[in-house]
C-alpha cells in the first residue's frame, strides 16, 4: 500500500462500484482484457476497433 493511501484497494474498489468517494483513482490494468473477452473479441481485435 502506498504510504499516502487512506483506503485499501478493496475498500477503494467497493467505494468506486457503489458511487461513494474514494481516496484516489482505482488502478484496473486488466479491465481492458476482461471487457474484450466478454464482448467476444480478442485483445488484438479490440486494438483495431
Amino acid at each position: 500500500m502506498y504510504e499516502k493511501d487512506k483506503m485499501t484497494s478493496n475498500e477503494r474498489m467497493e467505494a468506486f462500484a457503489s458511487g461513494r468517494e474514494f481516496d484516489r483513482t482505482p488502478a484496473m490494468p486488466f479491465l481492458d482484457s476482461v471487457t474484450c473477452k466478454f464482448a467476444g473479441m480478442t485483445h488484438r481485435e479490440k486494438e483495431h476497433f
